[in-house]
């Protein structure tokens, strides 16, 4: 039996761990029958096409416009003691990608659920940390 699915776009205002918010206040949980490959978390600010089953969990997300370059962050030339392993390598696979970005989504949730405003080093931090103990 086929899964019938209703799709629609919509911009991401807020995301956590299992889900995201609308820019409409509408929240999107992923559901727990989607495939993990096809269903990855969006950022906050991205325009994604989401494909919702019939009890409004979503089953497909796909990014439909990045974020914008202005609030990309800026890419930095080596320190003086930079090491070979910090010099600018290929472009990562997009699985190191969506880890990444999951991990930097799990570290800003982390950090900001005290209400509080966060430096983006320290987002950065907490995300390298997480990154390195989701790929040991």
């Amino acid at each position: 039996m086929a899964v019938q699915l209703e799709v629609k776009e919509v911009d991401v205002s807020r995301v956590n761990g299992h889900g995201f918010q609308t820019r409409d206040g509408e929240w999107v949980n992923l559901s727990k029958f989607a495939d993990p490959a096809a269903c990855p978390l969006p950022v906050a600010g991205q325009r994604v096409r989401v494909s919702l089953d019939s009890k409004g969990f979503a089953r497909r997300v796909e990014v439909v416009d990045r974020l914008p370059t202005a609030t990309a962050l800026p890419v930095q030339a080596p320190s003086a003691g930079a090491t070979a392993s910090d010099a600018p390598t290929a472009p990562a696979s997009r699985e190191a990608v969506i880890t990444r970005l999951a991990v930097l989504n799990t570290a800003a949730a982390i950090l900001c659920s005290a209400g509080q405003r966060v430096a983006t080093a320290d987002v950065l931090s907490v995300a390298g940390q997480l990154e390195a103990w989701a790929t040991r």
